[in-house]
């Protein structure tokens, strides 16, 4: 019987104390406001898809890196873009893989500190493990203000120099609420000028790149910030973001310590679909509010700003009521980059008629490469992996004949 009160006094002190650190560690969720902690990152999680970097040796080495440490074998030497300016670092791929970075900013290498590499499980299937430096801290000055950028760096070589790919190792994250539905969101450091304010600036490069920072918010409530899927839940940070219908302003402290979203009424315009019998899948980031749009026979009210296409697919219906989906290159045609202007429609046109080229190059060997090029009425370009009801077709197929007509090869073309 003593054992048995022994056991209750213990629950309830365990109990007392679950609830202590709920009310007073544990922050009350606010609404439109939160407090943002830092947290690891998983290796390469979605979050950082959009601000990691891919870096390639260089040829030699380079006029402004000086000499390097003494235990550095076999340097390869690199850039790393970090707050607007160029970092060099160097690798020893002599066998004990170890890297160095220009902390100070002098060009000199030889007194910085040397990071051994340690391996991590690989996420391919084909990939047993990977090499891994970090998370490592690199302090920046910006006038007044101290900024610290944490990234990690990859390399799947040892021996050989080869690219290497970096991410932010640390994002800050936090809980909010937003006419009484609570949300978990994030921020990113993506220019890792070690701040939290770098808006999203237009036009992007041909490669898509951001150099901003980034806000993730769990629209869909499933516990992850997921990069595909109809709500857009991971994109650059901009001016305004979406959330159930309404417009919010966000705030980050410069330090990433806070965020506040602020509900906002923005002039809006209209953007419409000038296409017979089609319409437009359309993701678009923008300095006004990043949007993921669905087809619709109406149109979408936008906020007034600049957009560009990043991802965009064309829906056909043919006769039948089939809907046949074409893929299209974000970076061709009309539909790249557009304007929305306060009470005024854009209209976008896609679709037919087609013009088909084909480009022919000579590869290794007795080979030929024919590449199509298909292209719509607003000089926007498809990919071939066209769809019929959600269905991907069958190889393309082709004829090579001779001015007789004869045919000389008839094949399939390949995917990729």
């Amino acid at each position: 019987m003593k054992k048995r009160r022994w056991i209750i006094l213990a629950g309830v002190i365990v109990l007392c104390g679950g609830l202590l650190w709920v009310l007073l560690v544990r922050e009350p969720i606010q609404e439109g406001r939160c407090r943002l902690r830092l947290r690891e990152n998983p290796d390469l999680a979605p979050i950082t898809h959009l601000v990691s970097q891919t870096l390639s040796p260089l040829p030699s080495q380079s006029r402004d890196i000086k000499d390097v440490p003494s235990e550095m074998r076999r340097p390869s030497y690199y850039y790393l873009t970090a707050g607007g300016r160029q970092v060099p670092l160097a690798v020893d791929f002599s066998g004990d893989l170890k890297m160095c970075l220009d902390a100070d900013a002098d060009g000199t290498l030889s007194d910085e500190r040397c990071y051994p590499a340690h391996l991590v499980k690989g996420l391919e299937e084909r990939v047993t493990f990977r090499n891994k430096f970090g998370p490592l801290p690199l302090a920046l000055g910006h006038g007044e203000q101290q900024g610290t950028v944490r990234f990690c760096i990859l390399s799947y070589r040892r021996d050989n120099p080869g690219p290497l790919w970096v991410y932010p190792s640390h994002c800050r994250t936090g809980r909010l609420s937003l006419r009484g539905k609570v949300y978990a969101v994030a921020v990113i450091d993506g220019d890792y000028d070690g701040l939290y304010k770098t808006l999203l600036s237009l036009p992007l490069d041909p490669f898509l790149r951001t150099r901003c920072d980034v806000l993730a918010i769990d629209l869909n409530g499933n516990g992850r910030f997921d990069e595909f899927g109809p709500d857009g839940e991971i994109s650059p940070l901009t001016a305004m973001v979406a959330v159930d219908g309404r417009y919010y302003a966000p705030h980050v402290a410069d330090n990433g310590e806070t965020l506040e979203l602020a509900a906002v009424e923005p002039p809006e315009g209209h953007l419409v679909v000038d296409s017979p019998n089609a319409s437009l899948d359309l993701k678009l980031w923008s300095d006004a509010a990043n949007q993921v749009l669905s087809p619709t026979t109406n149109g979408w009210s936008l906020p007034v700003g600049r957009y560009q296409t990043v991802s965009a697919t064309l829906h056909l219906y043919d006769p039948n009521g089939d809907d046949w989906i074409f893929p299209i290159q974000p970076n061709s045609g009309a539909l790249r980059s557009f304007e929305i202007q306060p009470d005024h429609v854009t209209q976008l046109r896609a679709g037919p008629p087609f013009v088909l080229n084909t480009s022919v190059e000579k590869g290794h060997a007795d080979t030929l490469i024919i590449n199509p090029t298909l292209r719509g009425c607003a000089g926007e370009e498809y990919l071939f992996n066209f769809a019929r009801n959600g269905v991907r077709s069958s190889e393309r197929t082709f004829e090579i004949v001779n001015e007789k007509g004869t045919v000389l090869v008839a094949d399939k073309f390949q995917y990729g």
